[in-house]
């Protein structure tokens, strides 16, 4: 029987097996357990740094096999010079409304419409612009203007969407449009005749061909017109009364615009030419405007170097003599009427210093010019001016009092006046240094009225005049039979016997007791007066006569009130100081 082998103790393992009998680890995972995803910190629950897999193995995404291969650019001698360029932008995304924003797909086309009644012209055409556009497919139609058409222009309908009436329920698009066809919008019908090159190109690119460009009719009745405008220009141009200035207006234009020649005119006015002015010299600006031969006239009041103030003839060519022009013309229609019955015209050689020109039947009488027309007609027209002359020296102005037309009944004769002296409606100028040193200075008297009848006898009234405005006013008082009223409101009233033109008021002299005011028919008489009035009189003595001013102080002395005042004036005079009795000491 064979021997057993014999077994090493040291190799004997706790357990009872042999070190050489035990599995060896092959890797195999024998921990199953999920690892936690979250942490803790500070008491709040926060993503883990770093995730791992079942039983805390590694994650695939972190093995080197994933990790990128870095391209060595230790010898790319243009990165490591210029460094690594840059990828290019990426293009920003614009939507369909942006893309097709001003895309405006434009045509010319035209409208026929009847005349009804027909007259001389059956029909009128109208030329439209249609504009389609793209990004909302929105339709505009517009009509250019044309001077004196004689029909509203403008635009005929707005940007709006417009209703197919082919297609029911939809929109026209720009697949429907295109040229030699007629389309119905808004219950009119437009031909296309045309479009420009972008909507030829832009419509080629969607697939649609346009055929070539149709030529538009003309209007009948611009086409009449303009050929009559045209024969008229021509007849103009081949006419002999014409003047070659009107040939050159532009050129003219820019070489003497702002250049003016200015004459000094003088004009005697003899009476025959006015019947309420004085005969006398009156000066004038006349004005040449070399760009356009016309002349303006203002009127100098004293003297050439004055700024021009009333104008005497509006801007215009001014004619050597008139034919059959009627008396009565607007100024608007002067200067047509003017042209057509006026064979000429006043030019620059005819202003000369000392001659006469005729001025709508008036004759001025140049007498100086300033420097610079001297220099244009002896540059220009090889002409010397002559020196100033003097004018008016040969006969001296006469200083005679103006003589206004007479009063008409109708208004006062102050505002009639003041029409006569100005044009513009102006009040009757007041002395306002009387109305300021007068101011509620109100002289007040009693009257009476001379009785026309038993009832007026007893009839107390009270006179009231402002020396500030020299109005008078008459309150009459309560009485039997009568109550309290305004007999009359504050007026200027004048004193009979007098012509209007005199300007005769009743003022402070003529008011003394016992004497007589008439007042529109009836007659009063002043019985008394204040003492205010009285105080007033005394003091200022120089705007009233002696005779009112002793006939107050006798009426006061008959009243017993003159001797009272004086009484109680010495009383006052005892109970003051020594020292100021008199104005001296006692």
């Amino acid at each position: 029987m064979p021997e057993s082998p014999s077994i090493d103790a040291s190799v004997v393992t706790k357990t009872g097996y042999l070190s050489s009998s035990k599995f060896a680890k092959t890797g195999a995972k024998n921990d199953y357990r999920k690892s936690s995803i979250f942490g803790y910190k500070n008491g709040y629950a926060l993503n883990a740094d770093k995730s791992t897999g079942i039983g805390n193995s590694p994650l695939e995404v972190d093995s080197i096999l994933n990790a990128k291969v870095l391209k060595d650019n230790s010898y790319d001698l243009a990165k490591l010079t210029y460094g690594v360029p840059k990828e290019p932008p990426k293009p920003l995304f614009k939507p369909q409304f942006v893309l097709l924003d001003g895309l405006v797909l434009s045509f010319k086309g035209y409208n026929v419409q009847n005349i009804e009644p027909p007259s001389v012209f059956t029909h009128r055409v109208r030329h439209v612009n249609i504009n389609y556009y793209v990004v909302d497919d929105t339709i505009s139609i517009s009509e250019p203007t044309i001077k004196d058409a004689g029909y509203v222009q403008g635009v005929i309908l707005k940007r709006s969407l417009v209703p197919n009436p082919k297609r029911p329920g939809k929109m026209y698009h720009f697949s429907d449009l295109n040229i030699g066809i007629e389309l119905t919008m808004n219950f009119m019908t437009y031909r296309f005749c045309s479009c420009n090159s972008f909507t030829r190109t832009f419509m080629t690119k969607e697939g649609i061909v346009l055929p070539p460009n149709e030529t538009m009719p003309d209007d009948p009745y611009m086409a009449a017109r303009l050929h009559q405008l045209t024969l008229t220009s021509i007849g103009m141009k081949n006419s002999d009364d014409c003047d070659d200035v009107e040939h050159h207006k532009l050129k003219r234009f820019i070489k003497y615009d702002g250049k003016v020649l200015r004459f000094y005119a003088a004009w005697h006015v003899n009476e025959s030419e006015s019947e309420y002015e004085p005969p006398n010299w009156r000066n004038f600006l006349i004005a040449y405007y070399l760009k356009d031969d016309e002349v303006e006239i203002n009127e100098l009041k004293y003297g050439k170097n004055e700024v021009p103030s009333p104008s005497f003839l509006k801007k215009m060519k001014l004619p050597m003599n008139l034919k059959n022009i009627p008396s009565i013309l607007s100024y608007v229609t002067l200067n047509d009427n003017v042209k057509n019955e006026c064979r000429r015209f006043y030019k620059p050689t005819d202003f000369i210093i000392g001659n006469t020109i005729c001025v709508m039947g008036r004759r001025f009488i140049l007498y100086d010019c300033d420097q610079f027309t001297r220099d244009y007609f002896k540059t220009s027209l090889k002409i010397v001016q002559p020196d100033p002359i003097n004018v008016m020296g040969s006969i001296k102005n006469e200083n005679k009092k103006k003589i206004y037309p007479p009063h008409n009944g109708f208004g006062d004769p102050d505002d009639s006046l003041r029409n006569c002296i100005s044009f513009r409606l102006q009040p009757p100028k007041s002395n306002f240094l009387n109305f300021m040193k007068n101011y509620n200075n109100i002289l007040r008297y009693k009257m009476k009225m001379v009785p026309r009848a038993e009832e007026d006898e007893d009839r107390p009234f009270c006179m009231e005049y402002n020396l500030a405005n020299n109005l008078m006013k008459i309150n009459e008082g309560p009485s039997r039979g009568f109550i309290k009223k305004k007999f009359m409101s504050a007026f200027r009233l004048r004193k009979p016997g007098f012509p209007i033109e005199d300007n005769v008021f009743y003022g402070p002299k003529d008011f003394a007791i016992g004497a007589e005011i008439y007042v529109r028919g009836s007659v009063f008489n002043i019985v008394d007066l204040d003492e205010w009035t009285y105080d007033f009189m005394m003091k200022n003595e120089d705007i009233f006569t002696q005779d009112a001013i002793d006939g107050a102080k006798n009426h006061f002395i008959s009243k017993g009130l003159l001797v009272d005042a004086q009484e109680n004036r010495n009383k006052d005079l005892k109970t003051m100081p020594s020292s100021f009795s008199n104005g001296r000491t006692i």
